[in-house]
Protein backbone atom coordinates (compact mmCIF):
# COMPACT_ATOMS: atom_id res chain seq x y z
CA UNK A 1 0.00 0.00 0.00
CA UNK A 2 1.04 3.38 -0.22
CA UNK A 3 3.53 4.56 2.11
CA UNK A 4 2.06 5.75 5.82
CA UNK A 5 2.56 9.21 6.98
CA UNK A 6 1.13 10.09 10.82
CA UNK A 7 -0.71 13.13 11.25
CA UNK A 8 1.16 15.42 13.81
CA UNK A 9 -0.65 15.78 17.43
CA UNK A 10 -0.15 19.74 18.73
CA UNK A 11 -1.25 21.17 21.85
CA UNK A 12 -0.98 24.87 20.39
CA UNK A 13 0.94 26.25 17.03
CA UNK A 14 3.37 29.54 17.50
CA UNK A 15 1.79 31.70 14.69
CA UNK A 16 5.29 32.02 13.25
CA UNK A 17 5.82 28.33 12.49
CA UNK A 18 6.73 26.77 9.24
CA UNK A 19 5.69 22.79 9.57
CA UNK A 20 7.00 20.82 6.69
CA UNK A 21 6.90 17.12 5.45
CA UNK A 22 9.88 15.76 3.51
CA UNK A 23 10.26 12.43 1.81
CA UNK A 24 13.57 10.74 1.91
CA UNK A 25 14.84 12.18 -1.06
CA UNK A 26 14.30 15.59 1.03
CA UNK A 27 11.01 16.68 -1.51
CA UNK A 28 8.77 18.62 0.41
CA UNK A 29 5.11 16.76 0.13
CA UNK A 30 3.10 18.82 2.71
CA UNK A 31 3.64 22.38 4.43
CA UNK A 32 1.82 24.58 6.75
CA UNK A 33 2.37 28.26 7.90
CA UNK A 34 0.41 29.92 10.43
CA UNK A 35 -1.30 26.70 10.95
CA UNK A 36 -4.28 26.91 13.54
CA UNK A 37 -7.11 24.97 15.26
CA UNK A 38 -8.16 24.45 18.67
CA UNK A 39 -5.97 23.48 20.95
CA UNK A 40 -5.64 19.50 21.48
CA UNK A 41 -7.00 19.02 18.42
CA UNK A 42 -5.08 17.01 15.32
CA UNK A 43 -4.22 18.90 12.72
CA UNK A 44 -4.25 16.80 9.26
CA UNK A 45 -0.51 17.92 7.62
CA UNK A 46 -0.57 15.12 5.01
CA UNK A 47 -3.10 12.35 4.23
CA UNK A 48 -1.61 9.09 2.63
CA UNK A 49 -4.09 7.97 1.01
CA UNK A 50 -4.16 11.05 -2.00
CA UNK A 51 -0.58 9.59 -2.33
CA UNK A 52 0.03 6.69 -4.98
CA UNK A 53 2.53 3.75 -5.08
CA UNK A 54 5.09 5.20 -8.52
CA UNK A 55 7.16 3.22 -10.68
CA UNK A 56 10.52 4.25 -10.75
CA UNK A 57 12.46 1.43 -13.48
CA UNK A 58 13.05 -1.65 -14.82
CA UNK A 59 15.80 -3.95 -15.17
CA UNK A 60 16.10 -6.97 -17.28
CA UNK A 61 17.95 -9.56 -18.74
CA UNK A 62 17.45 -12.98 -20.99
CA UNK A 63 19.54 -16.13 -20.87
CA UNK A 64 19.40 -18.67 -23.81
CA UNK A 65 21.59 -20.91 -23.20
CA UNK A 66 19.81 -24.34 -22.14
CA UNK A 67 22.63 -25.89 -19.71
CA UNK A 68 22.61 -22.24 -18.30
CA UNK A 69 21.62 -22.90 -14.36
CA UNK A 70 21.70 -18.74 -13.03
CA UNK A 71 20.60 -15.24 -14.35
CA UNK A 72 22.01 -12.09 -13.49
CA UNK A 73 19.54 -9.02 -13.43
CA UNK A 74 21.15 -5.69 -13.10
CA UNK A 75 19.05 -3.11 -10.27
CA UNK A 76 16.80 -0.33 -11.59
CA UNK A 77 18.32 3.21 -12.68
CA UNK A 78 17.77 5.79 -10.18
CA UNK A 79 16.34 3.70 -7.03
CA UNK A 80 17.28 5.02 -3.73
CA UNK A 81 17.64 2.83 -0.69
CA UNK A 82 13.78 2.82 0.34
CA UNK A 83 12.33 1.75 -3.03
CA UNK A 84 10.61 -1.68 -3.31
CA UNK A 85 11.83 -4.35 -5.94
CA UNK A 86 9.99 -6.70 -7.60
CA UNK A 87 11.83 -10.01 -9.19
CA UNK A 88 10.52 -11.67 -11.94
CA UNK A 89 12.11 -14.99 -12.95
CA UNK A 90 10.81 -16.94 -15.78
CA UNK A 91 12.17 -20.50 -16.77
CA UNK A 92 11.54 -23.14 -20.02
CA UNK A 93 10.75 -26.40 -18.34
CA UNK A 94 10.90 -30.40 -19.62
CA UNK A 95 9.75 -31.46 -16.16
CA UNK A 96 9.11 -30.00 -12.35
CA UNK A 97 10.45 -26.62 -12.56
CA UNK A 98 11.88 -26.83 -8.72
CA UNK A 99 13.19 -24.03 -6.81
CA UNK A 100 14.85 -21.05 -7.52
CA UNK A 101 17.74 -19.39 -4.89
CA UNK A 102 17.67 -15.65 -4.57
CA UNK A 103 20.38 -13.66 -3.80
CA UNK A 104 20.23 -12.46 0.50
CA UNK A 105 17.60 -10.27 1.34
CA UNK A 106 15.32 -11.24 -1.31
CA UNK A 107 12.21 -13.01 0.57
CA UNK A 108 9.85 -15.59 -1.81
CA UNK A 109 6.57 -14.01 -2.88
CA UNK A 110 5.39 -16.90 -4.82
CA UNK A 111 6.85 -19.75 -7.05
CA UNK A 112 5.49 -22.39 -9.18
CA UNK A 113 5.04 -24.06 -12.62
CA UNK A 114 2.89 -22.98 -15.74
CA UNK A 115 0.33 -25.22 -16.53
CA UNK A 116 1.37 -28.52 -17.64
CA UNK A 117 4.99 -28.12 -15.98
CA UNK A 118 5.61 -26.35 -19.56
CA UNK A 119 7.93 -23.39 -17.45
CA UNK A 120 7.75 -21.90 -14.18
CA UNK A 121 7.73 -18.06 -12.55
CA UNK A 122 9.32 -17.16 -9.35
CA UNK A 123 8.80 -13.83 -7.85
CA UNK A 124 11.21 -12.23 -4.79
CA UNK A 125 10.85 -9.39 -2.73
CA UNK A 126 12.92 -6.69 -1.11
CA UNK A 127 13.73 -2.75 -0.33
CA UNK A 128 16.53 -1.94 -1.97
CA UNK A 129 18.60 -0.94 1.24
CA UNK A 130 22.49 -2.20 0.47
CA UNK A 131 21.45 -4.05 -2.85
CA UNK A 132 24.32 -3.62 -5.33
CA UNK A 133 25.35 -4.80 -8.92
CA UNK A 134 23.50 -7.31 -10.49
CA UNK A 135 21.07 -9.54 -8.50
CA UNK A 136 22.13 -13.49 -9.68
CA UNK A 137 19.58 -15.92 -9.24
CA UNK A 138 20.16 -19.79 -9.56
CA UNK A 139 18.09 -23.07 -9.82
CA UNK A 140 19.17 -26.68 -10.26
CA UNK A 141 19.58 -28.26 -13.57
CA UNK A 142 19.87 -26.00 -17.35
CA UNK A 143 17.29 -23.90 -18.40
CA UNK A 144 16.81 -20.82 -20.39
CA UNK A 145 15.47 -18.23 -18.63
CA UNK A 146 14.30 -14.50 -18.48
CA UNK A 147 14.92 -12.29 -15.33
CA UNK A 148 12.74 -8.20 -14.38
CA UNK A 149 13.50 -6.33 -11.42
CA UNK A 150 10.59 -3.32 -10.90
CA UNK A 151 11.42 -0.73 -8.61
CA UNK A 152 8.93 1.03 -6.98
CA UNK A 153 8.74 4.61 -4.80
CA UNK A 154 6.41 4.82 -1.14
CA UNK A 155 5.54 1.43 -0.80
CA UNK A 156 4.89 0.43 3.00
CA UNK A 157 7.63 -0.68 4.81
CA UNK A 158 5.94 -2.20 7.15
CA UNK A 159 4.32 -4.06 4.92
CA UNK A 160 4.79 -3.88 1.35
CA UNK A 161 1.90 -6.24 0.05
CA UNK A 162 -1.78 -4.78 -0.08
CA UNK A 163 -3.04 -7.99 0.05
CA UNK A 164 -1.93 -11.61 -0.66
CA UNK A 165 -0.88 -12.00 -4.43
CA UNK A 166 -3.04 -14.40 -6.62
CA UNK A 167 -2.14 -16.79 -9.26
CA UNK A 168 -3.41 -18.47 -12.40
CA UNK A 169 -2.55 -21.04 -14.97
CA UNK A 170 -3.74 -22.05 -18.07
CA UNK A 171 -3.11 -23.28 -21.81
CA UNK A 172 -5.22 -20.96 -23.82
CA UNK A 173 -3.32 -17.70 -26.10
CA UNK A 174 -2.46 -15.29 -24.19
CA UNK A 175 -1.93 -14.62 -20.41
CA UNK A 176 -4.97 -14.42 -18.14
CA UNK A 177 -3.53 -12.69 -14.74
CA UNK A 178 -6.02 -13.53 -11.64
CA UNK A 179 -8.43 -11.06 -10.02
CA UNK A 180 -7.05 -9.73 -7.34
CA UNK A 181 -8.64 -6.80 -4.46
CA UNK A 182 -7.60 -4.61 -2.89
CA UNK A 183 -7.87 -3.18 0.47
CA UNK A 184 -5.76 0.56 0.11
CA UNK A 185 -6.71 3.34 -1.72
CA UNK A 186 -3.62 4.59 -4.83
CA UNK A 187 -2.23 0.77 -4.08
CA UNK A 188 -0.23 -0.36 -7.18
CA UNK A 189 -1.45 -3.20 -9.10
CA UNK A 190 1.47 -4.92 -10.80
CA UNK A 191 0.29 -8.35 -13.00
CA UNK A 192 3.00 -10.76 -14.99
CA UNK A 193 3.32 -13.91 -16.30
CA UNK A 194 5.13 -16.28 -17.61
CA UNK A 195 4.81 -18.41 -21.32
CA UNK A 196 5.93 -21.58 -22.90
CA UNK A 197 6.88 -22.19 -26.65
CA UNK A 198 6.86 -19.55 -29.33
CA UNK A 199 4.68 -16.44 -29.52
CA UNK A 200 4.89 -12.80 -30.57
CA UNK A 201 5.26 -9.83 -28.23
CA UNK A 202 2.34 -9.32 -25.48
CA UNK A 203 0.24 -6.40 -25.38
CA UNK A 204 -0.42 -5.11 -21.75
CA UNK A 205 -3.95 -5.11 -20.29
CA UNK A 206 -6.39 -2.34 -20.38
CA UNK A 207 -5.39 0.33 -18.56
CA UNK A 208 -1.98 -0.89 -17.60
CA UNK A 209 1.56 0.26 -18.54
CA UNK A 210 3.86 -2.30 -20.07
CA UNK A 211 6.99 -2.50 -17.73
CA UNK A 212 8.59 -5.60 -19.65
CA UNK A 213 8.19 -8.29 -22.27
CA UNK A 214 11.22 -10.66 -22.65
CA UNK A 215 11.79 -13.97 -24.83
CA UNK A 216 14.43 -16.39 -24.86
CA UNK A 217 15.39 -16.96 -28.84
CA UNK A 218 16.97 -20.21 -29.92
CA UNK A 219 16.30 -19.91 -34.02
CA UNK A 220 14.38 -17.22 -35.67
CA UNK A 221 10.64 -16.51 -35.01
CA UNK A 222 11.02 -19.23 -32.34
CA UNK A 223 11.64 -18.80 -28.39
CA UNK A 224 11.30 -21.19 -25.33
CA UNK A 225 10.45 -18.77 -22.83
CA UNK A 226 9.15 -15.53 -22.38
CA UNK A 227 7.12 -13.14 -19.84
CA UNK A 228 5.49 -9.80 -19.67
CA UNK A 229 5.07 -7.35 -16.94
CA UNK A 230 2.61 -4.39 -16.53
CA UNK A 231 0.86 -2.16 -13.58
CA UNK A 232 -1.58 0.28 -12.90
CA UNK A 233 -2.63 2.41 -9.95
CA UNK A 234 -5.72 1.62 -8.44
CA UNK A 235 -7.01 5.00 -7.25
CA UNK A 236 -10.31 3.45 -5.38
CA UNK A 237 -9.87 -0.04 -3.37
CA UNK A 238 -11.63 -2.56 -4.36
CA UNK A 239 -12.00 -5.87 -7.07
CA UNK A 240 -9.91 -5.83 -9.81
CA UNK A 241 -11.07 -8.39 -12.19
CA UNK A 242 -9.07 -10.81 -14.43
CA UNK A 243 -6.76 -8.86 -16.70
CA UNK A 244 -5.15 -10.69 -20.09
CA UNK A 245 -1.87 -10.09 -21.71
CA UNK A 246 -2.55 -10.77 -25.54
CA UNK A 247 -0.18 -11.88 -28.32
CA UNK A 248 -0.37 -14.10 -31.18
CA UNK A 249 0.18 -17.50 -32.19
CA UNK A 250 -0.61 -21.45 -30.69
CA UNK A 251 -2.02 -21.80 -28.05
CA UNK A 252 1.00 -22.50 -25.13
CA UNK A 253 1.00 -23.17 -21.62
CA UNK A 254 1.45 -19.72 -19.14
CA UNK A 255 1.06 -18.90 -15.69
CA UNK A 256 0.19 -15.66 -14.11
CA UNK A 257 0.21 -13.76 -11.21
CA UNK A 258 -1.25 -9.92 -9.82
CA UNK A 259 0.23 -8.32 -6.92
CA UNK A 260 -0.55 -5.40 -4.90
CA UNK A 261 1.53 -2.72 -3.28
Amino acid sequence: PALAQRDRARTAFDSDAQYELRNPSGTVVASATDASGADNAWYTLFDSNTVAVSFVAAATATNNVDATASIGVGLPAGIVSTDFLLAFIARDADAAPGAVTAPADWTLVNEGACAANACSLSVFQRFVGTAAGAQTFTWTGGQQATGAILAYRGVNTATPLDTAATTSTGATDGIAAPAITTVTNNAMVVRAGAESGSMAAFGPPGGHTERFDLETTTAPGTSIVASTGADFVDATAGANAIATFTNTGASTAWRGISIAL
